[in-house]
């Protein structure tokens, strides 16, 4: 059910080893190991189940039996002793299992140390999960709220006659004042930064024609050169082209000045 190699071993070697080992046990026999020409087995049965620990011929068998009592002791680790357990467990059982043995060698461990390590309580998961576990419980008082709101209201439209969508409709204005409330209001600029003065509504139009004047040209100012090109070419027109005479009768105007007399 469950395989650790603590050596480099190939699968097809470790296939080989455990499909020995059935032909070598005898459950009518009291001893705990059996040996081959190159390695050892030491095993301990659990009801349906066999602890089995390969070594070499030249390991200690008295260290051999005390590691192995420690890999017996699976129902701390599989919580069980059928099959299914120890297969719903498996990565717990590998884990207690490294700790009792690393490259190799057996480690002096105990079993309180063992489940210690196994464990390994973290303060900052433990806060993390009491964290979520109270936003959790905060959402579903929350959903919990809403609904009996949404259900009183229902019961007071239907006492008044009202349609059901002026409550939904009063529910989704609720929810959006209150996400426009939410939201980040504007500050007001301070005296280090002085914001943009606001024009009333009477000057936008004043503003907007007085800014497009000043954008026109200026013949006095930047424009002034031009004026002047354009009236020496009309005196040069006005020198070429030569007067008009006119066919009317020329008036005879008076040599002498028309004096007004009044008398009483």
């Amino acid at each position: 059910l469950v395989s650790r190699q603590f050596v480099e071993m190939s699968k097809s070697r470790i296939e080989g080893l455990i499909a020995t080992f059935p032909k070598l046990a005898d459950p009518g026999k009291q001893h705990t190991f059996a040996e081959t020409d190159s390695v050892r087995y030491v095993y301990q049965p659990l009801e349906k189940l066999y602890v089995l620990l390969i070594t070499t011929k030249a390991s200690n068998i008295l260290e051999d039996l005390e590691t192995l009592r420690l890999f017996a002791r699976i129902p701390e680790y599989a919580r069980g002793l059928e099959a299914s357990d120890v297969v719903e467990n498996a990565f717990q059982i590998i884990f207690a299992f490294d700790e009792i043995v690393a490259l190799g060698y057996r480690e002096s461990v105990t079993l309180s140390q063992i489940r210690t390590f196994t464990e390994m309580d973290s303060h900052e998961e433990k806060m993390f999960n009491a964290v979520r576990e109270n936003q959790m419980q905060e959402a579903r008082e929350l959903s919990k709220r809403k609904a009996r709101e949404l259900e009183l209201a229902r019961h007071a439209a239907a006492k008044q006659g009202l349609p059901l969508n002026s409550i939904y409709n009063s529910f989704s204005s609720v929810r959006s004042a209150d996400a426009f409330a939410s939201e980040p209001s504007v500050e007001p600029p301070s005296d280090d930064q002085p914001g943009v003065p606001l024009l009333s509504r009477e000057n936008w139009g004043s503003s907007t024609s007085e800014s497009s004047a000043r954008r026109g040209m200026q013949l006095g100012s930047r424009g002034g050169h031009i004026k002047a090109e354009m009236d020496r070419l009309t005196d040069m027109i006005r020198g070429e082209v030569p007067p008009v005479v006119s066919d009317a009768a020329n008036v005879d105007t008076p040599t002498k000045p028309a004096t007004t007399t009044m008398s009483k």
